[in-house]
């Protein structure tokens, strides 16, 4: 379900496979692009972008699910770091 006026982006299906509707779409796909990541990262160096990454923002990855709950409640500022926790043995 799409909000009226929302935004629907999708990793799977094309926008302009979708039905017509009072929202807009997105297809977006991911590449493994190692000069548009170095691009990316001289942006950041510039300070031409940012990521705001918040201060306590490492987290465990079990922690998961209450991540998504406080992004989506509007709580969460920034990105969160999920981190794999370790077996202690």
């Amino acid at each position: 379900m799409i909000r009226p006026g929302g935004v629907l982006v999708s990793v799977t299906t094309p926008a302009d496979q979708l039905p017509d509707g009072d929202f807009r779409s997105v297809h977006f796909i991911v590449r493994n692009d190692t000069a548009d990541l170095a691009a990316m990262l001289d942006l950041v160096a510039a300070g031409t972008i940012h990521i705001d990454i918040d201060i306590a923002g490492r987290r465990p990855l079990t922690d998961l699910a209450a991540v998504h709950e406080e992004a989506e409640s509007g709580r969460l500022p920034g990105k969160t770091l999920l981190l794999p926790t370790r077996d202690p043995s």
